[in-house]
Formats: C-alpha cells, structure tokens, sequence
C-alpha cells in the first residue's frame, strides 16, 4: 500500500520526459524549416530595349547555377522573367545572359518575393585586395561566374594587388573606341614584373566595326599607350573567340596601370574614371586664367590692407 502514492509520481515523470522530447521535436522543426525559395520578377534590358522573346537567363546562388529561363514570362510583357531559387541566407543571387553582362545583385531571403529589374547598364567590379605572389595563376569572377582577369606572374611577387574592372562603359574620351569593359591592375611592386595577363569581354562590349579575332591589348604608360604582346601559345594567335565570354592573353608585362582592349593603336590620350590615377585629362586653357585670378585676388588683399572699407569707416564714426 505505500508504493500507491509514487504512481502518480512516475506518471507525471514520463508525461515531462515525453512533452520534452515533443517540445524539442518542434522546436528543431520551427527553427530549421523546409527551404523556401526566393522569387524573383522583373524586366530584362538590353541596349536601351526588353529582351527579345527567347533571350535566356542564367541565375546563379552562391555562384551556383540555381535557374534557367528565357523571356518573357507567361503572360508578361517583353523582357519580362519569373523565377524561384533556392539557396541559403545571404548567398549573392547574380545573373548572366549570353553575350551580354548584367550588374545587378540581391541577396537571398528565404520566402522574399522582390522585383529586379536587369539591365546591361555600367556598373564598376571593385574586387578586394589580392597578394600575387607568383607561385599560381590567379583568377577573378564575374557576375555570372564566368572569368573576369586572370593573371599569372610567373614566379614574381606582385605583393598586394588591387584589380577594378568597369563594365558597359566607354574606357577612353572617344566612344565608341576600345572594348566596353576597362581594366585597372595596381600591384604593390609595379616595375620590373613579367607578368601573362588573360583579359576577358563580352560580344556586347565590342565596338562595331571590330573583332575578337583582331583584338589587342594596350597599356597606358602616363603619355601614350603601349602595345602589348599576344600569347601565340593560347587560342587563336593569343585569341579565344568561340564562345562568350571571348579572351586575349597577351605576355611579358612588366608594369601596371589601366589597359583597354582594341584592334588597332588608341589615338585618344585621355582616360575615363575607371582608372586609379587621376583624371590625365587636362584643360591646358585653365592655367593662364586660374593665375590671372590668383594675381587678382593678391591684389585686393593688399588693397584690403591698405585702405579701410567703407564699412569699418562707418563703425569708426559711429563709435566716435
């Protein structure tokens, strides 16, 4: 009879042991719920107008493939796309379309449904600080996981290297006159390198009127541009142009700065803002006038000096 009163005791114990196990069942499952995907819609633009009906659309998760499709959506407009990708929180959700390179980004939210409307608009790459040491070939990766720049120092210490690539966007003050895409190399140790530089663009971003089989690459050294010499062991002649995007590799660079892509020598002596340096443009007119007016100015502050205003007069006669 004094066992009696510990079954309700044992009772209670296994009803707490199993709304334990339950609330953890749950509790794991609220936490780590099935993945949703993230939506994304909009409208896709190329050269100022939609997309042609068909136009493929890559989209990419964590620099993954995550979708294909092609415009337009079912039922939308021209241009228009509709699509749902899975990933994990805070993975880069990026595009590529054949031919072309497309800027915009977001980043993924699990259940979000947003509107991204793409564009081959300008946009600037500003990759981190890289140490090029020499003993590999090193690569960056555009927005659609495709290579960027690679370069290969060959055994030389290029140190801490800083790469800006600006995209869709004329390099020099003559548009169109190189490749639309403007690379600027800045290595710790710039002189004496020797260095095999593989530049990569896209058939959108060439001029018309010129090739990818014909392409060259100049580097600006300060007051002209030096031409560069194509690998002959790589492609066609230093060239790879069957597919997107195309290439040049050229050899022997023993400094850095900005290099643009073109068929034959640049004429322009001016860069746009892509690169590091200053703006080399310079308006040669404004130095005879900017010392007129410094001569100017010297001479009202003597006179300043000289003589009290009309102003400080008045204050004196009125203190007096």
């Amino acid at each position: 009879m004094k066992i009696m009163p510990k079954l309700p005791m044992l009772i209670m114990a296994i009803l707490v042991l199993a709304a334990t196990s339950i609330s953890h069942t749950l509790a794991a499952e609220m936490t780590d719920p099935p993945g949703l995907p993230h939506t994304l819609y909009g409208i896709l633009t190329l050269k100022g107008a939609p997309a042609p009906n068909g136009t493929q659309i890559r989209v990419y998760a964590g620099g993954k493939l995550a979708a294909n499709l092609t415009t337009p959506a079912t039922g939308g407009p021209a241009g228009s796309y509709r699509v749902s990708v899975s990933g994990t929180s805070n993975d880069a959700i990026t595009f590529g379309v054949d031919g072309y390179e497309i800027g915009q980004t977001v980043l993924f939210r699990a259940g979000a449904v947003m509107e991204v409307n793409l564009s081959d608009a300008a946009f600037r790459y500003a990759f981190d600080s890289t140490n090029i040491t020499g003993a590999n070939p090193y690569t960056w990766t555009a927005r659609d996981t495709s290579p960027a720049l690679e370069i290969n120092a060959n055994g030389v210490d290029l140190g801490n290297t800083v790469i800006s690539i600006a995209t869709n966007q004329a390099c020099t003050n003559v548009s169109p006159d190189a490749v639309q895409r403007c690379f600027n190399i800045s290595p710790q140790f710039n002189t004496s390198r020797n260095a095999t530089i593989t530049f990569y663009y896209y058939t959108s971003q060439i001029p018309a009127g010129q090739t990818c089989e014909a392409m060259n690459a100049y580097h600006w050294m300060g007051t002209d541009w030096e031409s560069l010499i194509p690998d002959d062991s790589y492609g066609n002649n230093g060239r790879s142009c069957a597919q997107n995007p195309y290439s040049l590799r050229v050899t022997g660079v023993e400094s850095f700065s900005p290099f643009i892509l073109k068929n034959s020598l640049p004429t322009a002596v001016q860069l746009r803002d892509f690169s590091a340096h200053s703006d080399l443009s310079v308006h040669y007119w404004l130095i005879p006038l900017l010392l007129g007016l410094g001569l100017f100015f010297k001479i009202c502050s003597q006179l300043k000096q000289s003589k009290p205003s009309q102003a400080y007069q008045s204050e004196r006669a009125q203190d007096l």
